[in-house]
């Protein structure tokens, strides 16, 4: 089962202009895996798939790019090695 770091999303929205939102995660996993990640609006509708690929073992950092991304509250779907997470994010400008 895939780690997810205790500040996965502590630090997923970093400012860094006016117009552009990037954050980072971590996940880490103890054996080749899949890592999928989405963000869905609040009305459960899928917006971005943000990664969906094959990683090897090990820490994986992913970039979160919200350009393009409306204000407001979302959710993020983490699926990793049989692990999920959801967590509510929200994008200011």
């Amino acid at each position: 089962m895939a780690a997810f770091s205790s500040n996965i999303i502590s630090s997923l929205l970093q400012r860094i202009s006016r117009r552009s939102f990037v954050g980072k995660l971590e996940v880490t996993l103890p054996r080749f895996g899949t890592i999928h990640i989405v963000l869905f609006d609040i009305l459960g509708r899928s917006v971005r798939t943000v990664v969906n690929g094959d990683f090897s073992p090990g820490k994986h950092h992913i970039i979160v790019d919200g350009a393009g991304i409306a204000t407001g509250v979302y959710l993020l779907r983490i699926d990793a090695d049989g692990a999920a997470s959801t967590r509510t994010v929200m994008f200011l400008r």
